[in-house]
């Protein structure tokens, strides 16, 4: 039983093609709720059959080309995306690599990093007026920042 039917004119060429919903959605570039839609509205050539209850989509020759854009170029621009995505991808984890690289160098040499000489004077005058002016030998020898956190 067929539900929608083309006209066919003598000088079309008889190059339809027969294609499930999943294979027309493809070859046309869409998605099956699409190509379904397009079967509500009757926009598009299909067949039904009747011992199946499959839905087979007539593509023509002219259908069959999605937006009339030749799939080479198509697939080449896709592909020259994909390309410059990656390539980008790529800088980016090596400018990670290196911020890294230098996170770890500053963190290794934050212990030899020792107040100037006027502070050490002034944080030790002021536990002094704190009355804290007994301070063991082995927190004296520790940097400031050692004693600031505690560790």
């Amino acid at each position: 039983m067929v539900y929608a039917v083309r006209v066919m004119y003598a000088d079309e060429s008889i190059s339809n093609q027969r294609l499930t919903v999943k294979q027309a959605a493809e070859r046309l570039n869409t998605t099956e709720a699409a190509i379904r839609q397009r079967i509500q509205r009757d926009s598009i050539t299909y067949e039904k059959d009747s011992a199946t209850g499959r839905v087979y989509i007539i593509l023509d020759g002219i259908e069959g080309q999605p937006d009339n854009v030749e799939p080479d170029t198509e697939h080449r621009s896709e592909r020259e995306l994909i390309d410059t995505l990656q390539e980008q991808l790529r800088l980016e984890r090596e400018a990670s690599a290196e911020l890294r690289r230098i996170i770890a160098g500053l963190t290794a040499r934050i212990p030899a990093i020792e107040p100037p000489p006027e502070e050490r004077e002034s944080d030790t005058r002021a536990s002094e007026e704190r009355g804290h002016g007994d301070v063991p030998p082995e927190q004296e020898k520790r940097s400031w920042w050692q004693r600031w956190f505690g560790s």
